[in-house]
């Protein structure tokens, strides 16, 4: 049996130009159909503090911001990140 929930943004803090809250939830099967397990972040939050971005829809053509912290609390990826200053990027904040 599949369970599929939307995930909105109640929660997120959009402070200036960044936005905070949950990226990811463990466990959950996201409209992508994409589920994250246990441990699927061990070991990769650094480089993806460094290398990593936030993308329009899931689009890793359309990068939009960057990260600055991302850690696991509990079953959440927490994550804060910086909207780039384009046009689209801001249109999408």
């Amino acid at each position: 049996m599949n369970h599929t929930r939307r995930i909105e943004f109640r929660g997120a803090k959009l402070d200036d130009n960044r936005i905070e809250g949950a990226a990811a939830v463990i466990g959950n099967l996201d409209s992508y159909r994409t589920v994250m397990f246990p441990h699927f972040f061990d070991g990769v939050l650094d480089d993806f503090k460094t290398r990593g971005f936030m993308a329009d829809q899931h689009d890793w053509t359309k990068p939009i911001g960057t990260i600055d912290k991302a850690e696991v609390v509990g079953r959440e990826l927490q994550s804060t990140a910086e909207f780039h200053s384009d046009d689209h990027s801001q249109m999408i904040r």
